[in-house]
């Protein structure tokens, strides 16, 4: 209560402030890349920790529903964490070596990381923002993600730059994500939206924002 304003990443963080103002001021990207992704390489990526909170462990089962039928395609997994053991023990036990595929994150992503993809995944159970999801569609990559409570839902807009998934519904994102492994021309239209709307989240439009909330009376 004696904060004259707190400032939250999305509209649903608001609730937990009720003392005091609150602002939604999101994450930002600081440019946009001068190459994109040519939605041509058969990789699907997630980036995140390797615990439970990111929903890594749903994966594999994910992953078999589909993965199996497309020749070329992998998934491929950046993080660490301590859900690596059981994550490699499943990819074993449902025979996805070499198609589901854990690397540490040994660098920052860059903008090549993301121009080697033709889509991104979010599986996390909850997410505050989600600085990934606009990093992939600031290179011209349409993004799946759960509809987990707070962050992506602010970022995606549904079957237009990407897709909302109900959360831990492993069917229904199996099927979201065959849908689009299979249609490349419905890859590149949400591609194209995807570089369109992730412009509010660029450095220039987020400052603008926070120079409003500092240079306020």
């Amino acid at each position: 209560p004696k904060f004259r304003l707190v400032i939250v990443y999305n509209p649903d963080e608001t609730k937990y402030y009720t003392g005091c103002r609150t602002i939604v001021i999101p994450n930002f990207i600081f440019e946009l890349p001068l190459i994109f992704s040519a939605q041509k390489k058969k990789t699907i990526l997630t980036v995140g920790w390797l615990i439970h909170r990111k929903g890594v462990d749903l994966i594999p089962a994910i992953a078999a529903k589909f993965l199996l039928k497309y020749a070329g395609w992998n998934w491929t997994i950046i993080g660490e964490g301590e859900l690596k053991q059981e994550l490699l023990l499943q990819i074993h036990e449902l025979g996805l070596q070499g198609r589901v595929i854990i690397q540490e994150p040994i660098k920052p992503l860059v903008a090549a990381d993301y121009q080697g993809i033709s889509l991104f995944v979010m599986t996390s159970r909850i997410e505050p923002f989600g600085l990934v999801l606009i990093e992939a569609m600031s290179n011209k990559v349409s993004c799946i993600a759960f509809d987990c409570e707070s962050g992506p839902r602010h970022i995606i807009t549904h079957k237009e730059d990407g897709w909302l998934i109900p959360p831990e519904d492993i069917d229904a994102m199996a099927e979201a994500i065959e849908t689009l492994v299979a249609d490349e021309s419905q890859r590149a239209i949400m591609a194209e939206k995807a570089l369109e709307n992730v412009r509010r989240f660029t450095a220039e439009n987020v400052y603008e924002q926070w120079k409003k909330v500092i240079y306020a009376d």
